[in-house]
């Protein structure tokens, strides 16, 4: 039997799922005992600031930080651990492409960074919850449950948390959940699955960690680190993805700032001037998706194409907030060659890379982000009106 918490802190392998865990106190605090046999159970506390007058140093003597069972999600728990045990993968009442990556990320022998039991245990979670769940009488309650506790706190909005400790890998769930959506996405037409993402991070710095999560990226966890396996992959690239942080969801000034100068342009009007951007044109600038072509014919062929070169495109489709048409179709765009190898000999190919600037709508500028490539194999193939789609961000 394994020792006091002390004595010997790390129980359990962080690959399975728990066999021991330290007694606490009604404080979460650790108890000069032995660990106990079986997984702990989830309990929340709510804490309480320390008060920073002498006077009310008697709060210390109330509970008001004691833990309490969180049954929803240890009834969830004990269902899943049960789901996990079926061994025959058509008992487990999920898509064949659910069932192929959950036995995947259980038993592949990954030659680098394996998957921890608790996120593979945080994407069964979810998966059980959107195919599983739904299908049996005995759990459409739990369903409920989320749902009613979504109404009451941010209706029309449903959602589901994963709670992971720091450090346990919430971005590499994140991309076992994109490729989970999307390859089920792509090859059924359902509901239940979806291939656009929208991620919203707290800062700059976290936006910039989470370009991992692009499937164009270099170093994507889907291939850097076997999320995915290979024959998905090209389904997984086919995820459109916006990463923006919540500060791109604030109406930004588009005129006068300052209390004088809005002064000065209310004047004597009854109805209050309008300083800030609308909520359309708030969406546009955070991600909007604008799908573009080609205006002119791009080839290797003649090796007259380089870097930096910009190239002409349009605007394929009608971009719509509501019934509103904000970028009309054809509207010009502009593109810039990033990477250009031509075509070579003994039929080696060639391929062309490049990114979107912006389009064009009357005077005003919208600044677009996106790339583009294409290779050439074998023979030189050129581009001549094909169509793309990238996403627009703030000028």
């Amino acid at each position: 039997m394994p020792g006091t918490f002390y004595e010997q802190p790390i129980l359990n392998s962080p690959y399975s799922e728990p066999v021991y865990h330290h007694p606490l106190d009604d404080y979460g605090q650790p108890l000069e005992q032995p660990a106990i046999l079986g997984r702990r159970t989830s309990k929340f506390i709510v804490p309480v600031p320390k008060s920073r007058k002498a006077s009310a140093a008697a709060q210390a003597s109330l509970d008001l930080e004691t833990y309490t069972p969180n049954s929803l999600i240890n009834e969830i728990r004990g269902y899943v651990n049960a789901w996990r045990q079926i061994r025959n993968q058509a008992d487990w009442g999920v898509t064949p492409a659910s069932a192929r990556l959950l036995d995947y990320w259980r038993n592949h022998q990954f030659s680098s960074v394996r998957p921890f039991f608790c996120q593979v245990e945080a994407v069964e979670t979810v998966i059980w919850l959107t195919e599983v769940a739904p299908k049996r009488a005995a759990t459409k309650g739990l369903l409920d449950q989320i749902k009613r506790a979504n109404d009451e706190a941010n209706p029309q909005l449903f959602r589901l948390a994963m709670k992971m400790a720091t450090g346990s890998g919430k971005t590499t769930v994140m991309a076992m959940l994109i490729a989970w959506q999307t390859v089920n996405a792509v090859r059924r037409d359902s509901k239940l699955f979806s291939r656009a993402f929208l991620i919203v991070t707290p800062g700059i710095t976290i936006k910039d960690r989470l370009r991992v999560l692009m499937p164009s990226a270099p170093d994507n966890y889907y291939e850097d680190r076997e999320l995915v396996p290979p024959e998905m992959l090209n389904e997984v690239k086919r995820a459109e993805i916006v990463i923006t942080n919540y500060h791109a969801f604030q109406h930004r000034e588009t005129g006068p700032s300052g209390k004088v100068a809005k002064g000065l342009l209310q004047g004597n009007d009854s109805e209050l001037i309008r300083t800030t951007e609308s909520d359309g044109e708030m969406l546009l600038r955070a991600g909007a998706e604008v799908m573009l072509k080609t205006s002119e014919a791009l080839t290797t062929q003649r090796k007259e194409l380089k870097e930096g070169q910009r190239v002409h495109l349009e605007v394929a489709e009608n971009v719509m907030m509501g019934s509103r048409i904000v970028i009309p179709a054809g509207s010009p765009a502009v593109g810039e060659l990033t990477d250009v190898r031509n075509k070579g000999m003994w039929g080696k190919s060639g391929h062309i890379n490049g990114r979107v600037l912006y389009a064009r709508v009357g005077d005003r500028q919208i600044r677009l982000s996106g790339a583009f490539n294409e290779q050439d194999r074998p023979a030189p193939r050129a581009w001549s009106r094909r169509s793309c789609s990238f996403r627009s961000r703030a000028s």
